[in-house]
């Protein structure tokens, strides 16, 4: 081999290694996660009993940094072929909506109830987001 023929080689060897070395490595774009709505509530507790006539109060805070436009609240009896005991609609507006209902046990038999609470994060209540408290009714 020549002299020209190792220079070449030199070279292409040189740009080859430059090339690749000085490539950019692109990280990829990840988009901030979806702001959610929080849900703080002290009442009823998960799993906790009430006895016929027994107050199950609802209370407790929802809080979205978008702004909320209201809320929804049912009791369903589960047990009982998912029968609504107790529904409550408030149309309110801001970060921060508090909630403070109740709902006196009637149940007549023993019964699985579900507290089922909507936050709305727009008018027409399409874009909501959910959260459940499961509690049990006796019925004396």
């Amino acid at each position: 081999m020549n002299k020209s023929t190792y220079i070449l080689i030199a070279l292409l060897s040189i740009s080859t290694i430059t090339f690749h070395s000085c490539k950019e490595d692109k990280e990829p774009i990840v988009d901030p996660p979806a702001p959610t709505v929080q849900f703080d509530f002290t009442s009823p507790e998960d799993n906790k009993m009430y006895s016929k006539g027994d107050t199950v109060f609802i209370d407790g805070m929802m809080t979205f940094e978008n702004g909320l436009h209201g809320y929804e609240l049912s009791i369903i009896n589960k047990s009982h072929n998912d029968t609504m005991v107790f529904n409550k609609h408030e149309h309110s507006h801001g970060n921060s909506v508090h909630v403070h209902e109740y709902w006196v046990n009637s149940v007549t038999h023993h019964s699985d109830m579900e507290l089922m609470i909507e936050a709305h994060k727009d008018h027409s209540g399409d874009t909501k987001e959910t959260k459940t408290i499961k509690f049990h009714c006796h019925p004396m």
